[in-house]
């Protein structure tokens, strides 16, 4: 009996974790960050960023992915605009290309894994500030908010992951009382 529990469990492990891997993989293959880089971490170009933020991502409102390269141009020219409306004429830098990442995670708790990401980056001037990220497809940024920034939204989950946590936590459970069977 032990070691048929012992073979299920593994077995459970084994699909769990190639899913959990398989999903990961997909994740970074199929999302697309935004990071929108401030001048400096100053309150003002910080506030700048925030506003170049909300006009980028209410242009790219109705943008697919196919077509986010094209936008490119559009994006900077708007991005300009907002400097120059508030007194400011920072270059913008708007780039999108593959980048590699740590772990990340954001204030409401929210992890993106390690990797290459394609990402679509506004740097402002020299681009020494705190950047502002969110995910840009699939669509998680709403309007000036981002769940991945906010705890205004609600908080992000994967129904995968809810389950691979429970049946993570079930196999522990089922080894403990295993053990104290044995004792």
């Amino acid at each position: 009996m032990m070691k048929k529990l012992k073979c299920l469990l593994l077995a459970a492990v084994c699909f769990f974790a190639g899913s959990f891997a398989a999903c990961r993989l997909t994740l970074r293959q199929d999302l697309v960050r935004i990071h929108v880089v401030a001048n400096s971490d100053g309150e003002r170009d910080q506030s700048l960023k925030l506003r170049v933020r909300d006009a980028v991502l209410a242009e790219l409102e109705n943008v697919s992915r196919e077509d986010l390269e094209a936008a490119l141009t559009g994006l900077r020219e708007t991005a300009q605009t907002v400097l120059r409306r508030n007194g400011d004429d920072s270059a913008v830098a708007v780039s999108l290309g593959r980048e590699r990442f740590a772990k990340t995670t954001s204030i409401d708790g929210v992890s993106l894994p390690a990797g290459s990401y394609e990402t679509l980056r506004l740097t402002i001037g020299d681009g020494a500030g705190r950047n502002w990220w969110g995910v840009l497809f699939p669509k998680l940024s709403y309007g000036s908010q981002s769940c991945l920034e906010s705890d205004t939204q609600p908080r992000l989950r994967s129904y995968f992951l809810e389950k691979l946590e429970s049946a993570r936590q079930w196999v522990e459970e089922t080894l403990t009382q295993a053990r104290a069977a044995r004792r």
